[in-house]
């Protein structure tokens, strides 16, 4: 190796020496720097709605991950700034312990803004959880015992928004107003509404995703619909996750079902809903010699044709006269027990008369030409008390009877009065007992040549409905032989067997029934 090779050698270590030297100051120098001002993370997280943006200087790819990965569960969208790792960020650094603390937090407020440097942390943000924020100011404190200096003074508990919705239903159909969370809402509530009434109509309404999670109004619906099938008028109003109602009913129980059917909820007023005085039907029957005429309001078609149908099982004459129908008829109205139980009757007794009943009380005048039938009448009376119908008057005169008719009438009715024509059960064989009666029949038929009868049998609703019918048309049978066989001219008997079809009571009770086993005479002639 010659001098030249020796020299450069030496300059070569002596260069790498001083490389060596200035290193190490630079390094100490760093050390010192990073004594004298210490590096922290320096991050920003801003939330506004659903979306999340996140910047700034992170000490360790593991806490920018973690960051963006806490973030990203809790929101839809998360936009991601100009983020770097910076590994100098000192060892007594807060931003994990940070994290830790106030990440759980953000997706309860509706805005929220972090902003952390130089271990100093600054919040702010708006939020309806009144909760929320308490819990996040308390572990907030906490930081700033373990060294964080914390600044969280424009925390903000908003007022929260609620639904802002009124339903009408006026009678014609359900209209819809206000203000919902989105219209998804919107279209759960129609559907809701369309369970009761197929006619709902959107009118003003508007969206606001502003609307609390504590809303109640989507819950609280459900239970308000009895409101809507019942009433007679609806008006629902939901403000503030309070709910008012007012509207009409003739039932009083239906807002006794609604309070049952609110009694979870809090802010409910029903004291608008007012209780309509019940509306019954309106009757007025004529009876003129053999025509009935029959007028009033009704519920509705069927009802009018039950009641003419009744009247004409013991009227060959019933005319319909001026008739109306209103389906708004309370449902304790007792017109159908009147007419079932007054039919028969106010046919049988009754040579002429009228009946009126209205707001469920009936009043009643006529003439007969039996005091037995009159008696009879009137003992028919007494049953209504038991159906809750007053019965307000019934004046009854008492006619003389004139024409070979009415009197044949008159002697039948009161030999019949208190016996029946009796058989052997389930046959047509006339007990011996009844053949006075009989007798008496053959007496009258005698007496008056220009009368004739028609031997009507009937039976109750026990037992088989052809059989029933049958036993009837054999006893009306029995009988005419009957007088046949004692020289009554069988030319003027006439038979027919309604079986259980012409009930003069209701087949209700075993009394009723019993009056329902009978024979009848109607008397022809002049």
């Amino acid at each position: 190796m010659n001098n030249r090779t020796r020299k450069m050698l030496v300059i070569l270590c002596l260069v790498l020496l001083v490389l060596l030297m200035i290193l190490c100051v630079c390094s100490k120098s760093r050390m010192i720097y990073n004594e004298i001002y210490p590096q922290y993370s320096d991050v920003k997280i801003t939330k506004k709605d659903t979306i999340v943006a996140i910047s700034g200087k992170f000490g360790k790819n593991e806490l920018l991950n973690q960051t963006m990965s806490k973030f990203k569960l809790q929101n839809g969208s998360l936009k991601k700034g100009e983020v770097f790792v910076d590994k100098n960020i000192n060892k007594d650094d807060k931003y994990a312990l940070v994290m830790k603390s106030v990440s759980a937090y953000f997706a309860y407020f509706k805005d929220f803004d972090l902003l952390f440097a130089n271990n100093k942390l600054k919040i702010s943000g708006s939020t309806y959880d009144k909760k929320a924020s308490d819990d996040l100011v308390a572990d907030l404190a906490k930081l700033k015992g373990a060294g964080v200096d914390v600044d969280f003074k424009d925390v903000r508990v908003l007022k929260p928004v609620f639904s802002d919705v009124k339903i009408v239903n006026d009678g014609s159909y359900v209209s819809i107003n206000g203000t919902f969370k989105d219209q998804k809402a919107l279209d759960s509530t129609v559907n809701e509404l369309k369970k009761v009434n197929d006619n709902v109509r959107i009118k003003d309404v508007k969206f606001d995703k502003n609307i609390h999670s504590s809303d109640n109004f989507a819950k609280i619906l459900p239970a308000t619909l009895l409101g809507l099938t019942n009433f007679e008028t609806f008006d629902l109003s939901f403000m503030d996750n309070g709910l008012n109602i007012g509207g009409s009913t003739y039932e009083n129980g239906d807002k006794t079902a609604l309070v049952k059917n609110l009694k979870d909820f809090s802010k409910v007023d029903l004291s608008k809903i007012e209780i309509l005085a019940p509306k019954y039907s309106v009757l007025s029957i004529d009876k003129n010699g053999t025509i009935v005429t029959i007028n009033g309001i009704f519920k509705d078609k069927k009802m009018l044709d039950k009641s003419v149908e009744k009247l004409k099982m013991f009227n060959d004459d019933v005319k319909i006269g001026d008739i109306k129908f209103d389906e708004k008829i309370h449902k304790t109205d007792k017109l159908s027990d009147v007419v079932d139980n007054l039919a028969y009757y106010f046919s049988n007794d009754l040579e002429d008369g009228r009946l009126d009943f209205s707001n469920n009380v009936l009043e009643l005048s006529g003439s007969t030409i039996s005091e037995k039938a009159k008696e009879d009448f009137l003992s028919m009376l007494k049953r209504f008390k038991g159906l809750n119908v007053d019965v307000k008057s019934s004046e009854l005169k008492l006619l003389e009877p004139k024409t070979p008719k009415q009197i044949v009438k008159k002697d039948l009715f009161e030999l019949m009065y208190f016996k029946n024509i009796e058989f052997e059960t389930g046959s047509d064989v006339i007990k011996e007992q009844s053949h006075e009666i009989l007798d008496k029949i053959v007496d009258e038929l005698n007496q008056f040549n220009g009368v004739s009868l028609v031997i009507e049998g009937h039976t109750d609703d026990v037992g088989d409905d052809k059989f029933n019918q049958q036993l009837s048309e054999k006893r009306a049978m029995a009988i005419k032989e009957y007088l046949v066989s004692k020289s009554i001219d069988g030319a003027r008997i006439f038979t027919i067997g309604y079986g259980e079809y012409r009930p003069a009571l209701p087949n209700t009770s075993d009394e009723n029934r019993q009056k329902n086993r009978r024979v009848e005479f109607k008397v022809k002639g002049e």
